[in-house]
This record gives C-alpha cells, structure tokens and sequence, in this order.
C-alpha cells in the first residue's frame, strides 16, 4: 500500500509540474544585435560558432510551463528575445517567488561578431565565443564569459564574474569581493568588469 501511495504522489507532482522544450531557428542575415532583457529567465547560455542561423533553445519547467513561451521579435538589425508566461494569481512582486514557479533556460547559437546585451535580475549567464561587444548586467546571477574575444562591459550586483580571453585591456573592480587575475596581453579590445559583492576572476585562454 505504501508504495501505492508514493506512485500516486509521484505522478500528481510530475503533472503538476511540466516540462517542455522548444526550438527557434532564424534565418536572418541582416541581424547585428541581440538584446535579452527578461526577469524571469534564469539560466542564458550563449556560443558563437561559424553557423549563419540563430539557433534558439528553451527548457521551461513549472506550474504554467505549457502555457510559458520564448518570444522573439526582429526590427531593423536587432532581435529581441522574451519570456511570456501568465501572471500570478497571488499578490507579489518578488521576482524570485516568481522563479519558483517559472524555470525558464535559454541556450543559442549564434553567428560569430554579433552584439550581445543582456540584463536580468535573477539569471546566471554563460557567454562562450567571439562577439563585437558585449553588455552583460546581472543582478542575482553570475557571469561566465569564456573563450571570449571582443569588447565587453560586464556588471554584477551579487553574482561572481569569470572572465577568460587572451589579449585585452581589462579594468576590474569590486567594492566587497576578491578580485583574481592572470597576465593578460594588452589589446585593442576593451573589457570593463564591475561588481558589487561579487568576485572576479580573470584567466588567460587555454587552449
């Protein structure tokens, strides 16, 4: 009996709380930029590769996952990338008690030297490849920023930056976190990593 009561338990929490994936491929040559400004994505993982598409990968889990989407819309050069998932039915504006409810990662794969910006209050970010600038504005998360070539401006309030390129011009601070870095040759590519509570770590590419 008792193991027909955890069956039972079992498939009421998995229908309770779905699943889904989805996949968006755009074919857009004339796309510069890529903006992502969304609070509840909460996982952003980026990588450039010789690919011409865009590539666009969700996992959304939770109680409104089937009726949770990943918008995009393109004007001019710029695509947007969203979330749409309905409001709560309890009073609150706590953006993390909304996370509870709505797990939404995104990975892409994009064409090499686009612009990248990024701001969000609670996601964590891993940004891998070559890119023309990049603009990164974390709140709760942490910064990954791997393989990286380009320019790049990263800011975190409480989430820790890694940072690992070869030749750049890097300025780091933080006003209560330990900063960490290896040599790393000077370049024309200008890199600004800032944090408030958050530690940083700068590495030097290994191939």
């Amino acid at each position: 009996m008792k193991y027909i009561v955890f069956l039972f338990c079992s498939l009421c929490f998995i229908s309770l709380y779905g699943q889904k994936t989805e996949e968006i491929t755009i074919n857009n040559n004339t796309i510069k930029s890529i903006v992502i400004e969304d609070d509840a994505i909460f996982k952003i993982n980026i990588n450039s590769t010789s690919i011409k598409t865009i590539k666009i990968t969700s996992k959304i889990e939770g109680e409104y996952s089937k009726r949770t989407h990943i918008l995009t819309q393109i004007n001019n050069d710029i695509l947007t990338i969203t979330s749409a998932y309905p409001k709560l039915t309890n009073k609150t504006d706590d953006k993390l008690n909304a996370h509870k409810v709505h797990s939404i990662e995104i990975v892409l794969e994009v064409p090499k030297n686009l612009s990248l910006y990024i701001k969000s209050a609670i996601a964590s970010a891993k940004i891998s490849g070559t890119y023309k600038n990049l603009i990164l504005e974390l709140n709760q998360g942490n910064a990954q920023v791997l393989k990286f070539i380009g320019n790049a401006t990263i800011n975190t309030h409480n989430g820790n930056i890694t940072l690992e390129t070869n030749n750049a011009k890097i300025k780091a601070k933080t006003k209560t976190g330990i900063i960490e870095s290896e040599k790393i040759t000077q370049a024309t590519n200008k890199i600004k990593i800032a944090s408030i509570n958050g530690n940083i770590k700068i590495y030097k590419t290994k191939n």
